[in-house]
């Protein structure tokens, strides 16, 4: 099992993941990313209402090197 971290964009600010979550494979650290980006997305669509409108949600994972090995990015969009 290897460690990956998930740092999530919002806009121009990052929440850097200091934790991180150990997986067999990229292939599930990488499922659990666009898990985590469809539920953010979600949250932030859903929350639009009440606060300011989010334009650019990004995953990026790294692994325990530091390494980004993949981005993921989710755009909420209004109706």
């Amino acid at each position: 099992m290897r460690n990956y971290y998930f740092d999530i964009w919002t806009d121009d600010s990052v929440a850097i993941d200091e934790g991180g979550m150990r997986f067999k494979s990229f292939r599930a650290a990488e499922q659990e990313a666009e898990r985590a980006l469809a539920s953010l997305a979600s949250r932030a669509e859903r929350d639009r209402l009440v606060n300011e409108y989010v334009r650019r949600l990004m995953i990026e994972v790294r692994d325990a090197n530091g390494r980004v090995t993949q981005v993921f990015h989710g755009i909420p969009t209004r109706h």
